[in-house]
């Protein structure tokens, strides 16, 4: 494996990681919303 797509396959693990979090927030976000009402 070479050291670019090495580099490219850690970019895309952390975009990955990014994105899932953001979903997780809205989420969690969208459950406290239902709890309220």
């Amino acid at each position: 494996m070479s050291e670019s797509s090495a580099f490219v396959c850690q970019k895309v693990v952390a975009l990955f990681i990014r994105i899932q979090r953001v979903n997780w927030v809205k989420i969690d976000f969208l459950s406290q919303l239902s709890k309220k009402s």
